[in-house]
Order: C-alpha cells, then sequence, then structure tokens
C-alpha cells in the first residue's frame, strides 16, 4: 500500500506522488488568482524537508528531496530546487506572468482574441525578464511545454508581434530558436 503522512516520511513512493500532487494542484491555482498556489508550494518544499537525508530504499539513496541536491548542477533541475523556485520572491514576477497569461490571456480568447494575444505576449515578455533575472529551468519548461500552443495562436499575426513573442520565446529557450523560427516567420 501507499503510504503517506504531510510531516512524516513513509517512503519515496507516496512522497512522490504527494510532492508531484502538490506542485500540479498549485500550479493549477496560479492559473485562476496570482500566488494562490503558495499553500501547495509550501507543502511540497515541507514534504522535501520532512526526508530524512540518510533516506535510502532497495539500496538506493532517495534522490531530489534534500536541499543540499539544490546546490548542484544536475540537483538544480531536483524536486527540492523546483518547490524552492516557487516559493523564493524573486520568482514572484514569473508566477504573475503565469497567472496573466492565463487568466488575463487564454481565458479572454475567446471574448477578446485581440486583448488576450497582447495579454499573452506581455505575459511572455515578462518571463523573459524574469528569466534574466533568476536563470531558471522552471521558466524554460514553459515555453518549451507551450511552444506548440504559442506557434498556433501567433502563426497568423503581424509580423511585429510575431517578432515580439520569437524575442521573448528565444530569450526564454534559445535551444529552440530554429523550431521557433520556422514556425512564427
Amino acid at each position: 500500500p501507499i503510504v503517506f503522512s504531510d510531516n512524516v516520511y513513509n517512503g519515496s513512493l507516496g512522497a512522490n506522488l504527494a510532492f508531484y500532487a502538490y506542485m500540479i494542484i498549485a500550479l493549477d491555482k496560479e492559473t485562476f488568482k496570482e500566488k494562490s498556489g503558495s499553500e501547495m508550494f509550501e507543502r511540497a518544499l515541507n514534504l522535501c524537508d520532512i526526508v530524512p537525508q540518510s533516506a535510502n530504499e532497495g539500496g538506493e539513496s532517495v534522490l531530489g528531496f534534500k536541499r543540499s541536491e539544490a546546490q548542484t548542477i544536475t540537483g538544480q533541475r531536483s524536486k527540492v530546487a523546483m518547490a524552492l523556485s516557487f516559493t523564493n520572491s524573486r520568482m514572484d514576477s514569473y508566477r504573475k506572468a503565469i497567472t496573466d497569461y492565463h487568466l488575463n490571456g487564454l481565458d479572454l480568447m475567446e471574448e477578446n482574441p485581440k486583448l488576450a494575444k497582447e495579454n499573452i505576449v506581455k505575459a511572455l515578455e515578462a518571463m523573459k525578464e524574469a528569466q534574466k533575472l533568476n536563470q531558471n529551468y522552471i521558466i524554460n519548461m514553459f515555453v518549451l511545454s507551450k511552444q506548440n500552443e504559442l506557434f498556433g495562436m501567433f502563426k497568423n499575426e503581424s509580423q511585429e508581434i510575431k517578432k515580439r513573442v520569437i524575442a521573448a520565446m528565444q530569450a526564454i529557450e534559445p535551444s529552440i530558436s530554429d523550431v521557433i523560427n520556422q514556425n512564427l516567420k
């Protein structure tokens, strides 16, 4: 059976499932209201804190939960680094941009597509600025996960709008510059 408690480590399966559940719920909440995922992000971080430093299952160390791992190159993409990113005030502008993208962008698309798209472009530009300050893979992941949505949304827009979208996307995730240029020319 899967055993889980918010305050006691009962094994990696329950801890991993709970961690990602908290993160998914938190990110979903952020699309409705700015910083409304804070409680769930804090719960995910708390979960990282209760995993014992010596946690070992099946002869394998339980990875990704320890704060010390967030300081290493590979640990920058760990669970604890993800939770720390969203609980750090330096990422507030990114969190606001997530809300703006969804609430003031996608949610307005049917009612007022022109305003919705302008708000989405502004949200992307805010993410670009957040990325300059933070150099955080979480922001890269947004563009990677939303790229097809963005291509579909902006492929028939003016060159001026496309240039802004291209500039923001490429600044956030330069590794897909060719793909961005192909899809938004």
